[in-house]
């Protein structure tokens, strides 16, 4: 059974029977024993009858790497790996790389996977291993690695000989404080660890695992590469250029930077106007405080390179600037908001403008959106997903705000736009598990819309142009809704709705409309009945030119 099938009340599955994701089961219809359930099916509560609560696979596949420890040694360049991976409904691929590498598939037997991982390369920070399931859905756990015996040059190695301040010559194994054409390593197993007594800058600076360096309020400047280990303090990390990796608490971009490998930020991160750029292919980057950036140039800011590419932006993100932004800057990949968003772009420039990166706002209190200069063509989403329940806003200070995608409400989302249209142009759209779309203004659907599991709309005017699926249990209350094509289908959520037809309707089976008004205004609305039967219990009105 394909995907988004639709198999109400009554029906039978029987066993065996391989049911794929996002398929949608009726209260009571009967699935025997034995069927294969994937992620992402919903199969509505069969005792509690109709309005019962359904149960829905939604939950991403668990990865623990139990063996070795954070910190395993990887002198020797490979390392075993054993673990364990959970999923309710079947995983699809389980895969591991080192740092910034190839994913690699592995096996996986009875939810346990043992795996050698060879030809790690020298002073590698991270191996990370990720599951995803039948949905698409990923899980993944991270193990942090050390080097014993690296063999990469340093000109500059922390002994921690005399103290901890980093501008102590004599806690240096070169005799002397290293500056901006040094290359520095930071290993774990000294009795000291740095810290920083005034701004420092360096190259390259390297870090074992369990190593820690601490900026307090000073600034440790890099040009080239900031791998593993973490840099704690509130003066952060600047970088100028190169490649990052590891947990930093603070971070600061104000050159052209790669991410070679996981990435966390544990409090802010900033691209501040001038010529930062982060660029993420097939990394994972989290930022637990607030991402802020300003650009002015068409390919600075956050930049999703690649179909892997994931930023987790826990804390709320701000994007602003005075310059179009490249199409390419966000062509891939996929963007979580856990905080406030918010978009300030300055006169009519497209500052954020997503080609191919989705966004979803996956907070658990209620998040707002807000768009100073929105628009159909710039400033504006590609697709859309909210997954919190306790709601998104979104709002604007003039404009309607587009996403050149599809919008999903996905698990109980709920969505409000305030003060502002919205309108999505491709893409099948999609509401599910008791999900609510609020509006006081017009929302649009270009495409495809597909409502289910006791999902809701609560807006004035809906515009359909194309097809509208909803399920019985699903409502909808609007002032008015315009169909573009295909009239819905025999279901009594569509009482008391005004409707206009603007565009071309096709009725190939029979229903009633219990609206009070249809109405084809003067333009191009036609309605075509094919071999049905309509029935409408309110005015009927049309004006042909």
């Amino acid at each position: 059974v394909g995907r988004d099938t639709e198999l109400r009340e009554g029906s039978s599955v029987g066993d065996d029977a391989v049911l794929r994701a996002l398929v949608t089961v009726g209260t009571h219809a009967s699935v025997e024993s034995d069927v294969y359930v994937p992620r992402g099916t919903v199969i509505e509560d069969q005792s509690a009858g109709p309005g019962g609560e359904p149960f829905s696979a939604d939950a991403p596949p668990v990865v623990v790497i139990t063996s070795p420890l954070d910190g395993a040694d990887t002198a020797s360049g490979s390392l075993t790996i054993t673990g364990t991976v959970s999923d309710d409904f079947g995983i699809s691929t389980l895969q591991v790389r080192v740092d910034d590498g190839t994913f690699t598939n592995i096996p996986v037997t009875g939810g346990t996977f043992t795996y050698t991982v060879t030809s790690i390369p020298d002073m590698s920070d991270t191996i990370e291993v990720r599951a995803v399931d039948t949905a698409g859905q990923l899980g993944n756990d991270i193990l942090y690695v050390s080097d014993s015996n690296p063999t990469r040059s340093f000109t500059h190695v922390w002994t921690g000989a005399a103290s901890t301040d980093w501008n102590t010559a004599a806690n240096w194994s070169a005799g002397s404080v290293p500056t901006t054409s040094h290359t520095v390593h930071i290993p774990s197993d000294v009795p000291r660890q740095p810290v920083l007594t005034a701004d420092a800058a360096v190259a390259q600076a390297w870090l074992d695992h369990d190593a820690v360096v601490q900026t307090g309020t000073h600034r440790l400047s890099i040009s080239n590469t900031l791998a593993g280990g973490q840099v704690l303090g509130d003066g952060g990390v600047r970088m100028t250029g190169g490649s990052i990796h590891g947990r930093v608490e603070n971070l600061l971009v104000t050159g052209v930077i790669n991410l070679g490998g996981y990435l966390h930020v544990y409090e802010d991160m900033t691209v501040p106007a001038g010529a930062g750029r982060i660029i993420l292919t097939n990394e994972l980057l989290r930022v637990s405080g607030l991402y802020s950036q300003t650009i002015d140039g068409v390919s600075d800011g956050l930049y999703m390179n690649g179909v892997d590419a994931l930023a987790h932006l826990d804390g709320g993100a701000s994007f602003g600037g005075s310059t179009n932004m490249s199409g390419s800057t966000m062509g891939y990949g996929r963007v979580t908001v856990g905080g406030p968003m918010q978009v300030g772009c300055s006169s009519s420039y497209a500052c954020f403008a997503p080609t191919g990166t989705t966004f979803e706002f996956d907070g658990d209190s209620p998040q707002a959106v807000h768009f100073t200069l929105p628009g159909t063509s710039y400033n504006r989403f590609y697709d859309v997903v909210v997954t919190n329940t306790a709601g998104v806003t979104f709002t604007k200070s003039t404009g309607t705000l587009a996403s050149t995608g599809r919008l999903w409400l996905h698990n109980g989302g709920v969505l409000t736009t305030s003060g502002m249209a919205f309108t999505s142009t491709t893409g099948t759209n999609a509401m599910d598990g008791n999900a609510v779309l609020n509006s006081t203004q017009t929302v649009s659907f270009e495409a495809d819309m597909v409502v289910r599991d006791a999902s809701l709309f609560d807006s004035d005017v809906l515009v359909f142009g194309k097809a509208l699926s909803m399920s019985d249990d699903s409502g909808l209350a609007a002032n008015r809704v315009d169909m573009r094509s295909e009239l819905p289908v025999t279901s009594n959520w569509y009482t008391a709705t005004n409707t206009r037809l603007i565009g071309q309707a096709y009725a190939n089976s029979d229903f009633d409309l219990k609206m009070p008004r249809l109405e084809i205004p003067e333009g191009s609305g036609r309605l075509i009945i094919g071999n049905a039967t309509v029935s409408l219990t309110g005015d009927f009105a049309q004006a042909l030119n």
